[in-house]
């Protein structure tokens, strides 16, 4: 039986910080967002739009665009914020007015003798989300939403024994480098494409788990056995419209995968503490909190190919916090109508998140109703940046 896609399958969901924007990295070393991975989710843009003309009720053509790919990625929170922590830091935090890093996101889907792999370039974090809810057992969660210069599907069949590997290409002008790894880079190897005329690898490969090129071929790429049966197809220029090519998914070198799970505990929203200011709770009582940061992300098209120039905005920072006590409604909408400030300090286990001179700009809408047991009211503050700590 045909079965269709599930989240049941094996995922590997890894990033790596790049050391130049949009770039495949040289020895690249992953990481884990988290042990637990609660979603991923992928909307492609390609600008694609009808061509109409004079004469016809009918389009005459399609036409494609610049790219604006968005990613979502959902886990449990296990690692602390920082420039080698967890990659939210690449979101939450500021340097001299950019983000930290951007990310190279790798995931792999493995199918019946088929592994599905999405390889995002250049993707810079626009929201990070960190929610919590103490009627929940479940960790902290954190949600990143991604804005992609780049991302490709690519799937790679599995050799059913171990083979040696063909390599060719449908344009004779394609003469760069291509580098095939098995699981983890035990086996390697980098061959020199002679266009339309095949190579073949002197290794023989047991499983293809990555597929590299040097620079964008015009033509198709295509790895096979050498008897008819095909592996990879890596889609040259000539299928975009003569613009650009594909890459492949991103090589080990002398890099790494995680060898093994995180391990350390979660975080866990029950036993943390919000306070505002220092030493003061935010309120009687808090039944969730929701903190968001927003970087205002703007894409530019620019003319070097489908990637469109993504820059950062302004931030902004809120905290919104759904509460209750016997004068909370009363005392949160006079602060409000005040204009007060104050830092607003999360206590985790891994360290502290504040949020200086907080002002509450909604305090939600104070109702009471006939039979009502408990009347909440949904606060959201904003704050003048963020500190980690």
């Amino acid at each position: 039986m045909v079965r269709g896609e599930t989240g049941l399958r094996n995922h590997r969901v890894v990033f790596t910080r790049e050391t130049t924007i949009g770039q495949m990295e040289t020895d690249p070393e992953f990481n884990y967002f988290s042990d637990v991975i609660r979603s991923v989710s992928f909307t492609p843009d390609a600008s694609v739009e009808a061509q109409r003309g004079l004469g016809s009720a009918d389009p005459i053509d399609f036409v494609r665009g610049v790219e604006n790919h968005t990613v979502e990625v959902t886990y449990d929170l296990q690692q602390w914020f920082s420039a080698s922590g967890d990659p939210a830091y690449d979101g939450l935090a500021r340097s001299n007015g950019y983000l930290p890093a951007t990310h190279l996101l790798w995931i792999r889907t493995e199918l019946p003798n088929t592994n599905v792999h999405l390889v995002g370039l250049g993707g810079h974090i626009g929201t990070v989300t960190l929610s919590g809810d103490p009627g929940s057992p479940q960790p902290i969660t954190v949600t990143l939403s991604y804005q992609f210069e780049r991302v490709r599907l690519y799937a790679i069949d599995q050799p059913p024994s171990s083979t040696t590997l063909d390599v060719v290409s449908t344009d004779s002008n394609d003469t760069m480098d291509i580098t095939i790894e098995d699981e983890g880079a035990s086996v390697s190897e980098t061959l020199t494409l002679t266009g339309t005329t095949s190579v073949t690898s002197t290794e023989s490969f047991a499983n293809i788990d990555a597929v590299q090129l040097a620079s964008a071929p015009t033509g198709n790429i295509t790895i096979s056995d050498g008897s008819g049966t095909n592996f990879v197809t890596i889609y040259g220029a000539d299928e975009y419209e003569g613009i650009e090519g594909d890459l492949g998914t991103p090589v080990l070198g002398a890099g790494s995968l995680p060898a093994a799970a995180i391990g350390t505990a979660y975080e866990k929203f029950l036993g943390d503490t919000i306070e505002r200011p220092s030493g003061t709770d935010l309120a009687y009582a808090i039944n969730s909190a929701e903190l968001t940061v927003e970087n205002n992300l703007e894409l530019t098209p620019r003319m070097a190919g489908f990637a469109q120039s993504i820059d950062v905005g302004d931030r902004e920072t809120q905290l919104s916090a759904t509460v209750f006590g016997p004068s909370d409604t009363y005392a949160k909408v006079i602060e409000y109508l005040r204009k007060q400030k104050n830092n607003i300090i999360w206590t985790l286990s891994g360290g502290t998140l504040t949020l200086p001179n907080a002002a509450l700009v909604d305090p939600g809408t104070r109702s009471k109703e006939a039979g009502q047991a408990v009347m909440t009211l949904d606060n959201t503050f904003a704050g003048e940046g963020l500190t980690i700590s």
